[in-house]
């Protein structure tokens, strides 16, 4: 157990070393996010959290040998995916051009890996959902899906952090416990990565001159990251067979995926872009509420822990049809709340008086 969490402690001091040499560098280059009526922090917050992760997980994936041919084609689709992340923190880029990375890193993906999501597993009880060529373009909306799910749930410090981290807690388990060890290594080192990006991320207002936000390289390089892991876990690659079930993926991704989904549609309900940034997320609403950001945050890290401690109790107990359906039941209710926000607005506001 103590090999394993050498490369996770490794790691937090690399990331933390390399924060505190890049922040200097974000004024320079303006690599900041700036207070406007979306976003009311104080003052210019450098955006190199994302850029940290990056090299302190490529780093120690170096030194401690865990770096194979697929490997180093992921995490050159990383190194595109947050070079594609800067130019958008810091050019606002069009939603096409990052579409289009985000396609370029599906394809780089797909190459390193030998392999797409082509099997569904047993979803109806009917045998395996055989997805054959279909799988490709399947795959790529996947990738795609991942890397925007934990790019839109980055809105309150911690948030995007918090949920990484819990989705690769659970990888880490789920690959320990199919006996793939290098997998549930790799998890670990990512999630000691993120754990150092929070230390700087969570400083309160005394400290804030230390604050970093990931920025889109980041939250994109996340989503990356988790369908890396996912097409690896789900799927026979060139790693071997699956470590856990299709339908399990969900649940891993949970609320992220979840949240992205119900604003998508309620977007697409009101003539809007599904792109278009707006302040009608889960945290936004408890926020409106009257719930602190810190409560806000606590509530919806707690209700993504429970999502995949559910995912797995049916993974292990149950079959994947009833994952399929509570999932679906999930969203649901999910996407009910953030049509009817006002409702529930009211109701925890009376309720709390």
């Amino acid at each position: 157990m103590l090999e394993m969490l050498q490369p996770m402690i490794t790691v937090f001091i690399i990331t933390v070393i390399l924060i505190l040499i890049l922040r200097p560098l974000a004024n320079k280059f303006n690599l900041v996010d700036k207070p406007n009526e979306r976003k009311t922090h104080d003052g210019h917050i450098p955006l190199i959290g994302g850029i940290a992760i990056y090299l302190g997980t490529a780093i120690t994936f170096q030194l401690f040998g865990l770096i194979d041919e697929p490997t180093k084609i992921v995490l050159l689709a990383g190194a595109f995916i947050v070079f594609i992340g800067m130019l958008d923190d810091k050019y606002d880029l069009p939603v096409r051009f990052r579409i289009l990375g985000q396609l370029l890193v599906a394809a780089l993906l797909c190459s390193g890996l030998g392999g797409y999501i082509e099997n569904l597993g047993d979803l109806f009880t009917f045998g395996d959902i055989e997805l054959g060529v279909l799988g490709i373009p399947f795959t790529y909306i996947a990738v795609i899906a991942a890397i925007n799910a934990y790019n839109m749930i980055d809105g309150i410090d911690g948030l995007l952090g918090g949920m990484s981290i819990i989705s690769f807690i659970g990888l880490a388990y789920l690959f320990n416990n199919a006996g793939n060890e290098i997998f549930a290594v790799n998890s670990l080192i990512i999630i000691g990565a993120v754990l150092a990006y929070l230390v700087f991320n969570m400083m309160n207002q005394k400290h804030r001159k230390y604050k970093v936000f990931m920025g889109d390289a980041g939250s994109m390089l996340i989503g990356l990251y988790v369908i890396w892991m996912l097409i690896i876990g789900s799927q026979p690659t060139v790693y071997g067979q699956e470590s856990f079930s299709a339908v399990l993926a969900l649940f891993i991704v949970g609320l992220p995926l979840i949240d992205m989904a119900a604003i998508i549609v309620r977007r697409k309900r009101k003539g809007q872009s599904p792109f278009k940034p707006d302040r009608d997320h889960m945290h936004h609403i408890l926020m409106r509420s009257g719930f602190s950001t810190r409560q806000s945050l606590l509530i919806l890290l707690l209700l993504s822990s429970l999502l995949l401690i559910i995912g797995i109790f049916i993974n292990t107990y149950l079959i994947s049809f009833i994952g399929l359906l509570f999932f679906i039941v999930t969203y649901i209710g999910y996407q009910y709340v953030i049509q009817h926000a006002w409702r529930f607005i009211k109701l925890l506001k009376v309720n709390k008086k």
